[in-house]
């Protein structure tokens, strides 16, 4: 399978860094928290990388079944795609000092709190 170039895909999660929700989270933190939980497994998500370049950015292709697709309608990946697109370039991001550190401060975060729940039952 055909991958992106490091610098794209810094400028494509630069950009979904940028995109977000209502309560303030990044489509990025979306990604990631959908990769962890596993809740990207639901739905029908393919993202392919074309052979094809404008200004030398490959192309990319993605469809996704997920409800916030479907009922949006619009052009714009969403967080499935994104995780998608992590998983393909996994190698390339756990090789990334930062990139692990990020994804890391995330779980611990997210298992501190299922703590926290659980502690006060």
């Amino acid at each position: 399978m055909k991958k992106l170039k490091v610098s794209q895909l810094k400028d494509l999660f630069r950009w979904a860094r940028g995109q977000k929700d209502r309560k303030g989270r990044s489509l990025l933190e979306r990604a990631r928290e959908s990769l962890i939980k596993g809740t990207y497994l639901k739905y029908n998500t393919a993202v392919e990388i074309s052979e094809e370049a404008i200004n030398g950015y490959s192309i990319i292709y993605w469809d996704c079944n997920c409800p916030s697709a479907t009922k949006r309608n619009t052009k714009k990946p969403c967080k499935h795609v994104f995780a998608r697109l992590i998983l393909i370039h996994e190698k390339e991001l756990s090789e990334s000092k930062r990139w692990r550190e990020w994804f890391e401060e995330y779980h611990n975060q997210k298992m501190e709190e299922t703590l926290k729940a659980f502690a006060q039952f």
